[in-house]
């Protein structure tokens, strides 16, 4: 009634001018174990028409200088019946440190630098049941915070500039709405500890008389939910750095500049719900590095998202598009035979980052992806192997591209990835990965690859040396495919073209041939086989030679020593007496045409050799099978007119259990016998 609310109204009060001029407050907290101090001075306060009459208002204003610099300022109106007020304030270049003093005994962090101001619109009611309070054109500006946790080498957080505008806050409703958050510039530092803690979580210091969080179940109620709008979030300049130590050997990670766009809504109380929206990532100068190595490992220009959106609920990513642009790989294969990048990055085994994945998984969930288009462009890969060559690569992989549709992690994805050797040929290969599996189908090109590149190989196991040559092969390799015969098979063709092979440190040809190829090939990895249909080996040269003690050149090139040993010892344990071969393979036919070899036998009472040419037959049979005889029936042409046949049986798994070949010349002029044939009873020979 009238009269109840005469009842509550205040006591009667009017005040037409209030005025302090060089006043000061001081505000201490002598909680810290050093006292926190803050002062307004001076302080100017004007008050204008203050009265406890209904709806009597009047223009007031505050104005204090902060005792580091700052300004507080307050201009608007106040009303006692009802109490409501309303107006505009701005709290200006408040330094960081102010505030740091009164929580410095909470936070292990040095004295910070940087600024804050704030300022806004207000409007506060108590004149309903519900108090009402609400702010307006919110603008919150951050500038040069530095931030650096005890002992630290470097501040683990700078910003040069955060601008908060078009703020709105209803208490009523439960709305905070936010027009645009920028940072712009800064650098953050994490660091992993050698016990696997983050340096991030060392900022609060821990406290026994600490009360624990209440539970989500305890907050959870009735009560409405908050929620929190932003339309634009943008984010530029940053660069970041992630040292981890607790792995051996460390990581050493950094992006020099990362650009980020979203938009995000927020929706707490019971269970908070969470969506971000057309989120867009621009990482630039990424690097990673083992740490104490002088030149990064992995090298990016730039990595783009486009089209990204999470939701909190489902703890579920979903992104348009992935693009990575420009880069360089350092692969190595270490002394020790370790691989650098599988080093680099195996999951870390200490610390909170270790049990990430462990309690997502625990608490029933786990993280989900979806990334529509994955692009790679741009990239060199440079492969080391400090086991066979310290000093430089092995081979350089360039113009590096793949691509990846509907990439989640555990549905099947289509690829496809193309690069060109530097040493020579490229590489494509298209198909589909099933994570699932692991299962890959693809098929596979490989163009006039080099073969020279591989010599530090081929070096440790026969005195040789590539000149020429080039490896050809298409095919369709299947792996992880449940109703194949093997893990892995590859069916298709290949070719070995202009192969050149000499002598170690010589120039004149032991073998070689202008090509050898097949369409027929078959090679089946656990369990291990390999099939070749028909073989054609096209102008084959070499040189096949009998020394005195009747051993054969080809075997002398061989290398013997701890590799040849280890080779033996491993083949004896998988040889074909225990029915247990490494590696079976099989031959069906050898074509050759068009071949020229020199022969000579040294072993004879007599010296003999000779050229031969238009060589031409077949192999047949050649097999890792026990005691299976392959035939050989080669023709050729010695000089004019002279004829040279092969013919005969042998054992391909073991020459040395069975080799009954016979090699016969026949009208082969005497004259035209190469010097090996020596002198025949100490004349030279005419005809």
């Amino acid at each position: 009634s009238e009269t109840s609310a005469k009842d509550q109204a205040p006591p009667r009060l009017i005040i037409e001018d209030i005025a302090i001029d060089g006043g000061q407050i001081d505000f201490t907290d002598r909680r810290q174990s050093e006292p926190a101090t803050i002062s307004l001075r001076p302080l100017q306060l004007q008050v204008n028409n203050l009265s406890t009459l209904r709806g009597d208002k009047g223009p007031h204003s505050i104005t204090a200088n902060l005792g580091d610099g700052g300004i507080l300022r307050w201009e608007g109106e106040f009303s006692f019946h009802p109490i409501e007020s309303k107006g505009s304030f701005a709290i200006e270049n408040v330094q960081a440190a102010t505030a740091w003093k009164f929580i410095r005994d909470t936070v292990a962090i040095e004295q910070p630098t940087g600024t804050t101001s704030i300022s806004a619109d207000y409007r506060v009611s108590l004149s309903g049941t519900q108090p009402q309070a609400m702010l307006d054109k919110l603008t919150v500006v951050i500038s040069g915070l530095s931030l650096n946790i005890e002992g630290g080498a470097a501040p683990f957080f700078e910003m040069s500039d955060a601008r908060l505008t078009g703020g709105r806050l209803d208490l009523e409703r439960q709305q905070v709405e936010i027009e645009k958050l920028a940072v712009a510039g800064g650098h953050a530092r994490i660091i992993v500890d050698e016990s696997g803690i983050l340096n991030l979580n060392r900022i609060v210091r821990s406290s026994k008389n600490s009360v624990p969080a209440p539970s989500a179940n305890a907050t959870a109620g009735s009560a409405k939910p908050w929620t929190l709008n932003l339309a634009a979030f943008d984010l530029s300049g940053l660069a970041a750095d992630y040292q981890d130590h607790s792995r051996t050997p460390g990581l050493n990670m950094g992006v020099g500049e990362i650009k980020m766009a979203l938009k995000a809504q927020v929706e707490t109380g019971g269970q908070t719900q969470a969506a971000v929206n057309d989120i867009g990532v621009d990482l630039s100068g990424f690097r990673a590095s083992m740490w104490g190595d002088p030149e990064p490992e992995v090298q990016i220009q730039r990595i783009g998202l486009e089209g990204g959106a999470y939701d909190l609920q489902p703890n579920d990513f979903r992104m348009e598009t992935v693009s990575v642009e420009g880069g360089a790989v350092d692969l190595k294969r270490l002394p020790d035979g370790a691989i650098n990048l599988a080093l680099m990055l195996a999951p870390p085994q200490k610390g909170a980052i270790a049990r990430g994945t462990e309690d997502a998984a625990a608490e029933g969930h786990p993280f989900q992806f979806l990334a529509k288009t994955i692009a790679l462009s741009g990239f060199q890969v440079k492969f080391s192997d400090l086991t066979v060559k310290p000093e430089a690569p092995i081979i350089n992989l360039e113009d590096m591209a793949v691509a990846l549709a509907n990439v989640d992690g555990k549905s099947p994805m289509t690829f496809d990835t193309r690069f060109k050797v530097r040493e020579g040929g490229g590489i494509k290969a298209s198909g589909t990965v099933d994570p699932s599996g692991p299962s890959v189908e693809s098929e596979v090109e490989v163009a006039e690859l080099g073969l020279t590149a591989f010599q530090p190989y081929v070096s440790q196991a026969a005195t040789i040396d590539i000149q020429s040559g080039t490896f050809s092969t298409r095919g369709k390799m299947r792996h992880g495919i449940k109703a194949a015969e093997a893990q892995t098979i590859y069916q298709g063709g290949f070719k070995l073209d202009n192969l050149r092979v000499t002598e170690k440190d010589g120039n004149e040809t032991l073998v070689g041939w202008k090509s050898v190829q097949t369409d027929q090939l078959a090679m089946h990895l656990e369990p291990n086989r390999l099939d070749i249909g028909d073989l054609k080996v096209l102008n084959l040269i070499g040189k096949f030679i009998i020394n005195k003690d009747q051993s054969i050149n080809l075997t002398k090139v061989i290398k013997s020593g701890p590799t040849a040993k280890t080779a033996e010892a491993a083949s004896a344990k998988a040889s074909p007496a225990d029915g247990n071969d490494a590696f079976p393979y099989r031959v069906g036919r050898i074509f050759l045409s068009d071949g020229e070899m020199e022969f000579a036998d040294l072993s004879l009472f007599t010296p003999f050799g000779t050229k031969i040419h238009q060589l031409n037959g077949v192999v047949a049979g050649v097999s890792s099978v026990q005691h299976a005889r392959a035939q050989i029936k080669l023709d050729g042409s010695v000089d004019r007119y002279g004829t040279a046949n092969v013919d005969g049986e042998f054992d391909a798994s073991d020459p040395q259990a069975f080799t009954n070949i016979s090699v016969v010349f026949r009208n082969v002029e005497m004259s035209r016998l190469t010097p090996y044939s020596g002198t025949f009873a100490g004349r030279k020979i005419d005809s």
